[in-house]
């Protein structure tokens, strides 16, 4: 494993502004995530995450459960869809 630093790509869909968000290695699941938390500073109304017309689902580990903290999969060479409309 190297210590190379992950982004994830998110367009805030509201303004159209591409902005990057940190992404983690997650040990016990084998796989880099980006924390909930860390998006929702990047954007304060976050309602869903999009990969075009999917929405993409909290992260889980390989029993199938909700990996915590809240968090979603990284997708690398990714832009995702930060949904931040109000509701």
């Amino acid at each position: 494993m190297t210590d190379e630093t992950r982004l994830q790509s998110l367009r805030q869909l509201s303004t159209g502004q591409v902005f990057q968000v940190e992404a983690y290695y997650h040990p016990d699941s084998r796989q880099h995530i980006v924390l909930w938390d860390d998006l929702t500073q990047a954007f304060p109304r976050l309602n869903t995450v999009r990969d075009g017309t999917a929405v993409v689902p909290r992260a889980r580990d390989n029993t199938q459960h909700y990996i915590e903290p809240r968090c979603i999969k990284y997708h690398p060479d990714k832009v995702l869809d930060a949904d931040d409309s109000e509701k």
